[in-house]
This record gives C-alpha cells, structure tokens and sequence, in this order.
C-alpha cells in the first residue's frame, strides 16, 4: 500500500513536450562547443531536461557533468551534479547505488560548509535511498537533518518535502498517528508557502489513508473529496488512480463492500 504514497513529477502536455524537445535537441547542439565548468552546467542542464523522458541518458549527462567537475575540483558544481545522478538512481531503482552516492555528497557538504538548502537536499536524497531499503533508521536520521536544515535557511519546498517524508516512514511502520502528525504540518507548511491557491493531492491522499487507518472515516473522505472533485481532469494518472485505491479502502473499512469493489477495480 505504501508504495502509493510517492509523489511523481507533472505529465506534461504535447506542446509542452515539443517544446522540451526543441530545448533539448538546441543544448545538444552547444556540447561540442564547450569544455570545463561550462560543459559540466550544459551536461547537468541536458540532465535536467531529460529526466523522466530517457533516464539512462539523462544519467549519462549527469554523471558526466559530475564527473567533469571532480576534474576540475569544482565541488559545488559536483554536488549539484551528484545529486541529480542519485535522484536517478533512485528511479531506476538502484538504490544501493544512490546511497553510496548520497553519502560521498554528504562529506563534500559537510567539508565545504555548503548552505543549509544543499546540505539539506543532500540529506534528503541519502534519506529517501534508505527508504526504499526499508533502512528507517537510518532514513529517518538523514530526513530530520534534512529537515533542520531547510529550517535554518528557511527553505520552506525543503522543509514541506523532509516532513512528508518523514510522515512516509511512520506510515511504513505501521504508526500512522505519527504519520499523520508529519504529514499534518507538511500540509501547513505547503498551504503558507503556496498561499492555499493549489491542493496538493498526493499529500492529502497520504492524510486520508492515515485517518483511514485509523478508522476516522468522516475524515478520511472528508479530506479526500477534493481530490476526487478534481481527478482525473486536473491530476495525472497516478495520483487518480492512488485516489481511487485511497476510496476503496474507506469503503471497505465502512463495509460496504460492492463500492469497495467498484473503487478498486477502477483502480487497477
């Protein structure tokens, strides 16, 4: 069930996606024009572009980028770099990979004294490469770093991120009070910073299985109903279908097992 928690990036519409073409196609065109620092920010901008579109080239241009920059000894540029290549990793589920990675960053962070908005993104990449091993420990270690990280240079995306995060990890323990706590603050925090103009599903998803779990039912579907007012034209096709599975576990938790049936058929 857990694994519906994740939030993915916006699908883009077709024009947007010619457009990003076109961009990527114009900064493949300068690579042969460039060397050094310049070719590592080309190489992490190529990354960038293709991420979600060709993600084994787009960690070809991050390593690459990475790789330049330990060239040159630039070590900001390399944890820029770095951590794009771990946020791939993860999605090609090498996670062992990422956290090696993750941890190599770390000490680069830590040694240079990068700000708290690097260190913290750092961090939380290292947090979510132990999620994913089920290590959460050691996750949870790494997101409350993160966490005051963000904190103390108010970064308030970061801190929003590191508490729904950390509120992901008490929900795979089995806690989801806790979790809903997490994810509680996490929505507040994304209401000031986006000024309460945008509903962020996935989020209020992960709140509703929380109240779920805890068989506060009238929550559950009381937090989930705008989202499925607004699914599936103003979501993408996961977060409609992480919707859907979210109302067929309210309705079985309720009994009535035919719309259970039906929530979860649509589902799948």
């Amino acid at each position: 069930m857990a694994r519906y928690l994740f939030s993915i990036l916006t699908i883009f519409c077709v024009q947007s996606a010619f457009a990003q073409n076109a961009k990527i196609d114009s900064l493949k065109a300068l690579l042969p024009k460039t060397q050094g620092g310049a070719r590592a920010d080309l190489c992490l901008e190529l990354a960038i572009e293709l991420y979600g579109i060709d993600n084994h080239t787009c960690l070809a241009f991050a390593k690459e980028s990475m790789n330049i920059a330990t060239h040159v000894g630039d070590s900001l540029r390399m944890v820029k770099s770095g951590k794009v290549v771990g946020v791939v990793l993860r999605r090609l589920e090498k996670y062992d990979s990422a956290i090696t990675i993750g941890l190599y960053l770390e000490k680069i962070a830590h040694r240079n004294f990068f700000n708290s908005e690097i260190h913290g993104d750092v961090l939380n990449g290292l947090g979510l490469g132990y999620v994913f091993l089920s290590r959460y420990d050691q996750a949870l270690s790494c997101l409350q770093k993160a966490h005051s990280a963000y904190v103390k240079n108010d970064v308030q995306d970061g801190v929003y991120t590191a508490l729904n995060n950390i509120g992901l990890i008490y929900y795979k323990l089995r806690n989801p009070e806790l979790a809903l706590t997490y994810y509680k603050k996490s929505l507040n925090v994304w209401n000031s910073y986006n000024h309460s103009t945008s509903t962020n599903i996935n989020l209020l998803t992960n709140i509703s299985l929380c109240y779920t779990s805890i068989d506060s039912l009238k929550e559950a579907r009381d937090i989930l109903l705008p989202v499925l007012e607004r699914c599936p034209s103003e979501c993408s096709d996961f977060e409609f279908t992480s919707a859907l599975f979210t109302s067929g576990n309210i309705w079985y938790e309720s009994d009535s097992l035919q719309k259970a049936e039906n929530e979860f058929l649509r589902s799948y």
